[in-house]
């Protein structure tokens, strides 16, 4: 009976490791330990993350960075508040909402992508005569915003034209596309659809950078991995020199995957304004403006420690 319970024990034991050895080392090699993990949802505005991870800017300088895709414009809030995240591409209303809510979450750059309005030629030749002129743009505040500051540059607002929503960029430059608006608000890469189709650029063309997006980061994350955040933002950088420079192959990239399948429609330029373009005053002015908009009271706290201050404010 000992003998048995002997052999039993032997045999269990062979069985354990001949199924764990393996496996457990298998398992051990296909888990990479991540150093970061970004929540970001679909939108040109993850360009840089793409190329950077592509390139594998990251690992040369010695992180591994987890993109995490997140659903929707609000989704990568989600992430934050459950801790699944460290960071997330998101936008200022977010950081204002979030920290409302009692969340640590700090802003520590402003990323964005170029946008352009595009009009028929008929309505083209000024601002003016966008007056009462149905304009096509997506149902995100980020893009209101951009719209009615260069509108106001213009010396006009947003009363003075015909808001067309979509749900969508994509659904906006189907709008213009389709007749059923004679100007669209888009980013760069869509724009460039409806200037081949005749759609001609107003407000300043390639000088227009605007920028309203920005990168959180939770309070713990940057408590606990300055120097990975340091080290993100560097590789961060050298995406957006190298996207600015048209040292990218976008077919190495998964596009499709992100929502950016226009990208390879074609040549087209895509400016990332980040550090040169973006100033205080341009963050502060699209904070002022979220705050007035939403009839919001409490200013939210802005991360003023070494990783912004190199990146953007002088």
């Amino acid at each position: 009976m000992v003998k048995s319970k002997f052999i039993l024990m032997l045999l269990l034991f062979a069985l354990v490791a001949g199924c764990g050895g393996n496996g457990t080392v298998e398992q051990e090699e296909a888990v990479e330990p991540v150093d970061l993990s970004i929540a970001a949802a679909e939108g040109v505005a993850v360009l840089p993350l793409l190329v950077a991870r592509e390139m594998e800017l990251f690992l040369d300088q010695g992180i591994r960075v987890e993109l995490i895709k997140a659903g929707g414009v609000e989704n990568p809030e989600i992430y934050l508040c459950s801790g699944a995240a460290d960071g997330a591409l998101s936008d200022l209303f977010s950081l204002i909402r979030l920290q409302e809510q009692g969340f640590f979450v700090m802003a520590t750059s402003l990323s964005g992508a170029d946008y352009l309005l595009a009009a028929a030629p008929e309505k083209s030749g000024s601002f003016a005569a966008l007056h009462n002129v149905p304009v096509a743009l997506s149902d995100d505040l980020n893009e209101l915003y951009l719209l009615e500051k260069l509108l106001r540059e213009h010396e006009l607002d947003l009363t003075a034209v015909q808001l067309a929503i979509a749900s969508r960029p994509e659904d906006a430059l189907a709008a213009y596309l389709e007749e059923r608006a004679a100007a669209a608000f888009l980013p760069r890469h869509l724009a460039a659809q409806a200037l081949a189709a005749g759609a001609v650029v107003m407000g300043g063309g390639e000088e227009e950078k605007p920028a309203a997006g920005v990168i959180l980061f939770t309070g713990e994350a940057l408590q606990q991995k300055e120097d990975q955040i340091a080290a993100f933002y560097r590789a961060y950088s050298a995406a957006v020199r190298r996207l600015n420079e048209g040292l990218v192959d976008f077919n190495l990239l998964p596009l499709a995957e992100w929502g950016l399948q226009a990208l390879l429609e074609g040549e087209h330029a895509i400016a990332c304004p980040e550090a040169e373009a973006v100033s205080r005053d341009a963050f502060l002015d699209a904070l002022n403006w979220y705050m007035a908009h939403e009839q919001l009271e409490t200013r939210p706290v802005v991360y003023e420690g070494a990783v912004w201050q190199n990146r953007i404010l002088e």
